[in-house]
C-alpha cells in the first residue's frame, strides 16, 4: 500500500468542514481494493502453476488475508466518514 499518513486525514483533510473529500476516501477505497485484487490474482496464478510449495502457500495466503483486513478497515473509516457527513446534514437541513 502506497498511502502515507498525509494523504488520508480525518479532521484534517481538503473538505469544506476539514474532513477528507470524497473524492480523497474513494481514492483510498480504489488503490487498498485494488491492492487486494492484485494479491488475490498473484495466488491464483501461482495456484494455477501447479507447483506451490507449504511455504508459497503460506506466504501468499497471509498477504491475501493482511490485504482482506486493510480493505476491511479503510471501509469502516469510509462508512463512519459517510455517516458523520450524513449527521451533518441532518443537523443543517
Amino acid at each position: 500500500m502506497s498511502f502515507t499518513n498525509n494523504e488520508v486525514q480525518i479532521g484534517g483533510g481538503s473538505g469544506a468542514t476539514g474532513e477528507p473529500a470524497v473524492s480523497e476516501l474513494t481514492a483510498a477505497v480504489s488503490e487498498v481494493a485494488g491492492d487486494y485484487a492484485d494479491t488475490l490474482e498473484e495466488l491464483l496464478n501461482a495456484a494455477n502453476g501447479g507447483s506451490m510449495n507449504l511455504a508459497t502457500t503460506t506466504v501468499l495466503t497471509t498477504r491475501v488475508q493482511q490485504q482482506q483486513a486493510i480493505l476491511e478497515m479503510v471501509q469502516g473509516v469510509v462508512k463512519a466518514a459517510t455517516q458523520q457527513i450524513k449527521d451533518l446534514g441532518k443537523r443543517i437541513g
